[in-house]
């Protein structure tokens, strides 16, 4: 819709979900610091609500540039919530990280995934310009959660002193981000040039956007899947089967047409976000002192850093076409993953020849 009013390229529709992302991913590096030493059960509350707020306020800007500024104070919502919020359902899920924190990102992936379709809905019955009225659900919610988050506040406080991450931790976290990296890139491709590509194939904005819901729909089951499975056969071997199976079922939608092709993209779907709530559980558990800090990593630098690299997507899609562009992208995310998932495997195999911190020192 914002490419059809102001006229622009792919590059500049890129440009928007990159602000969005990467203000998200700065923001959140702080955000998580501040909740490891302080409880700030408020931001959660009040995060999604100026998320919220100056999301559905897009309709009304008149120009480019007042929704990329919109955005940016959009994605420092987002940046409150997710560190704490993530740290603290990592600490209430005594023996069951994996599966309450699948349950935590499906809950996001599902409102994500009826994010497009509703708002195709309610833009074809309001119109673009009216927007603002989709925040009145959010505005109802909130103010039923904040009482209860202030009240289960000390129950849910950090730890009074948190410890700074030790070095052996810094080479995981780093493998992590980077396997977030290539998969958000992936991910962040497809959400946002996905609509433009089936609009240009002759379907309508509305069926794009159920196309669009179906794909982000199908990653809350494979997240509650694998993050179950993750919690009794191990967190690097989900990992590995989601995204191994990801890339792939992401480059066949692309060579693909008819039923076949759509079939594939769900699947793509549900493979590539499976790995985001083991990737998170695993993050918290190599820095247990530190939840907030490691969750910020692996979602808010993780993100931000794929952001940056859509901008280069859309300027390869504007030259060579949206399908080429995303066929590079898959093949290059499953090459570097490959990379990434042999390290992972000797990271694991070093930590665990380690002794133990509980280990007696002589």
């Amino acid at each position: 819709m914002l490419q059809g009013k102001f006229g622009l390229s792919l590059t500049l529709v890129g440009l928007l979900a990159s602000v969005y992302t990467i203000g998200s991913s700065l923001s959140q590096l702080l955000f998580g610091y501040l909740g490891d030493r302080l409880s700030r059960w408020n931001f959660v509350a009040l995060g999604p609500l100026l998320t919220g707020l100056f999301m559905s306020s897009i309709g009304l800007w008149p120009s480019y540039q007042p929704v990329l500024l919109a955005l940016l104070i959009a994605a420092s919502g987002t940046a409150m919530f997710h560190p704490q919020a993530a740290a603290r359902v990592g600490r209430w899920a005594t023996g069951r990280r994996g599966l309450m924190l699948s349950f935590f990102s499906a809950s996001g992936a599902l409102g994500f995934s009826l994010g497009p379709l509703l708002m195709a809905l309610f833009i074809a019955h309001f119109g673009f310009s009216r927007t603002y009225w989709a925040i009145l659900p959010l505005i109802m919610v909130v103010s039923g959660l904040y009482p209860w988050m202030r009240r289960g506040s000390s129950a849910a406080a950090a730890p009074a002193v948190a410890a700074r991450p030790e070095h052996r931790q810094l080479r995981p976290l780093l493998l992590l981000w980077g396997t977030v990296v290539v998969r958000h890139t992936v991910m962040l491709s497809f959400v946002t040039f996905l609509i433009i590509l089936l609009v240009r194939q002759g379907l309508g904005y509305v069926v794009g956007s159920v196309v669009l819901s179906g794909f982000l729909a199908a990653g809350a089951v494979g997240g509650l899947l694998a993050g179950h499975l993750s919690d009794r056969l191990g967190r690097r071997l989900l990992i590995v089967i989601g995204l191994g199976l990801g890339f792939p079922l992401s480059f066949g939608f692309t060579v693909t047409t008819g039923p076949l092709s759509f079939a594939l993209l769900i699947l793509a779907g549900m493979a590539l976000q499976s790995s985001g709530p083991v990737i998170l559980a695993q993050a918290q558990e190599i820095a247990p002192a530190n939840t907030n800090t490691a969750s910020a990593v692996v979602m808010g630098l993780g993100w931000g850093t794929a952001g940056l690299l859509v901008v280069g997507v859309g300027r390869l899609a504007d030259y060579w076409g949206i399908l080429p562009s995303l066929q590079l992208v898959c093949s290059l995310a499953f090459v570097i993953f490959l990379g990434l998932a042999y390290a992972l495997y000797h990271e694991e195999r070093f930590r665990a020849a380690q002794p133990s911190e509980c280990s007696p020192k002589p």
